[in-house]
């Protein structure tokens, strides 16, 4: 080998060198390429399915409220008057929007898929029994109303509960995933 070196050309030394310095940049250009490449998809799941799909469960989580304050407004006044009538209307759309807030959240994160339909019923259940209590009321059923409201409100404060316990896991993930992204960057 010593006698190959001896042998070539000050110039063809210099380009072999030049040459491996260029295998070597463009070995280290591909690899921090590739590692880019994997924390733009990371942020891009991140930002495009995660925190939005939170976002909707907190929109689920104060529609789901939002039910429970319409029925107390709606008893304050006659069944048959007209504020009674647009708050019954705004309970059932209200009851909807909480249901597709959670069917979109399920949709932007199928990691959801499970606890959404466990959250799915629970609607569906809160919206019923809501809708009941307004029927009673209706029917002049005072007492039973109020059994129906009690009942409607426990189930939404359990509801609640798991839901904000679940977006704080969320945001908490997000928010470690978004720093060990960065971390990433800065290596």
């Amino acid at each position: 080998m010593k006698k190959l070196l001896e042998n070539t050309r000050i110039m063809t030394k210099v380009l072999s060198v030049l040459l491996m310095l260029g295998f070597v940049g463009i070995a280290i250009a591909a690899v921090n390429a590739t590692k880019m490449r994997n924390i733009d998809a990371s942020y891009a799941v991140l930002v495009n399915h995660e925190l939005p799909a939170t976002a909707q469960l907190i929109r689920t989580n104060r529609y789901a409220s939002d039910i429970i304050k319409i029925i107390a407004r709606a008893i304050d006044f006659a069944p048959a008057s007209s504020e009674f009538i647009l708050l019954e209307k705004k309970l059932a759309v209200v009851s909807t929007n909480s249901q597709k807030a959670l069917a979109e959240a399920i949709a932007l994160d199928p990691k959801l898929a499970g606890q959404g339909e466990a959250f799915e019923a629970r609607l569906t259940e809160i919206s019923a029994a809501s809708a009941n209590s307004l029927q009673l009321y209706k029917a002049g059923r005072r007492d039973e109303t109020v059994q129906a409201v009690r009942r409607a409100d426990a189930l939404l404060e359990s509801l609640a509960v798991e839901l904000k316990a679940l977006n704080e896991n969320r945001i908490a993930a997000s928010e470690a995933s978004a720093e060990r992204l960065s971390q990433s960057t800065s290596n």
